[in-house]
């Protein structure tokens, strides 16, 4: 087994699901990196705002801060700051969806190693610009770094 990525960005699918099933690819990811505290996980506004929103509409805004709280405690964590100058000219410039453009400067302000996504098209537009980081879904990535 090859140790994991020691600078990760989780996008918002893995942190929701992986919360309501702890035995999900995306929770049994969670739980590792418990263990692995030499791992950092990048976040940023948009992230935190992604999580929070999407959170709410699935489990309540108590179970949003719930979550948003075990992140902050469990984890080690770089919060990054993206500008709104930056997702505009990269909006402009780029062929990044637009919803995932701010998760993708998270990354890049962040160097981030790897960001782990079940969006496919998130994943697959990271992994076509530069090559700045590995893109891998959820179950790659436990293939790869966590089995």
């Amino acid at each position: 087994m090859v140790a994991p990525p020691s600078r990760l960005l989780l996008d918002t699918n893995v942190f929701i699901l992986g919360f309501l099933d702890l035995d999900s690819s995306e929770g049994r990811i969670l739980r590792a990196l418990m263990d692995h505290p030499d791992v950092t996980l990048i976040l940023s506004d948009e992230l935190v705002a992604q999580i929070r929103r999407v959170a709410r509409r699935t489990g309540g805004k108590d179970w949003a801060g719930h979550l948003l709280s075990r992140i902050w405690q469990d984890y080690p964590i770089e919060y990054v700051f993206v500008s709104v100058d930056e997702k505009r000219e990269l909006e402009a410039q780029a062929d990044i969806p637009r919803e995932d453009i701010g998760i993708y400067l998270t990354a890049l302000r962040g160097q981030a190693e790897c960001l782990i996504s079940a969006n496919r098209e998130l994943v697959q537009q990271a992994a076509t610009r530069q090559r700045l980081f590995e893109c891998l879904t959820p179950e790659e990535f436990l293939r790869k770094y966590l089995e």
